[in-house]
């Protein structure tokens, strides 16, 4: 009779969805049974590095992380949710394919999971994202995007 692998328990788990209006975000920490949730905005939009930084380093510790996220993918950085309404006037951009902005918005909520959670940089998370049954077939292209830039957190 075969062994059983073993099988590898990821430090988080995730369920994303990226509504409309907003984005919501349930998680846990696979050693502890409670489930947390945060909502975040919707909105994406461009910011310098060095402007985002501006907005968060003097926040990390007074601000819910949610409220301060920005993601850098190479030089294209993009604040999210609350910082991206409030600070830079960012539209919620209902227009476009939910995949396009979900990739900075599926970052951003890693980022706030491992802040909520006293992660670090350094972590294993299992993810399922709700995408609307008309992008359904770019969800292959949203998890490879995602897949080539999460090494990046």
């Amino acid at each position: 009779m075969a062994r059983p692998k073993k099988v590898a328990v990821p430090d988080a788990i995730a369920v994303m969805d990226f509504g409309g209006l907003s984005t919501r975000v349930f998680y846990f920490e696979s050693h502890k049974s409670q489930t947390n949730s945060f909502i975040m905005e919707s909105q994406v939009g461009p910011v310098s590095r060095d402007t985002a930084n501006a907005y968060t380093l003097p926040n990390l510790n007074s601000t819910s992380p949610e409220n301060i996220a920005w993601v850098a993918i190479n030089n294209d950085c993009r604040a999210v949710g609350y910082l991206a309404a409030s600070q830079f006037n960012a539209h919620i951009g209902l227009n476009g394919l939910k995949y396009s902005s979900a990739l900075y918005k599926a970052l951003a909520a890693l980022w706030v999971i491992s802040q909520k959670l006293d992660l670090g940089h350094h972590f294993s998370i299992a993810i399922a994202v709700f995408l609307p049954p008309g992008e359904f077939n770019d969800s292959k292209q949203f998890f490879e995007l995602f897949k080539s830039r999460r090494c990046f957190f």
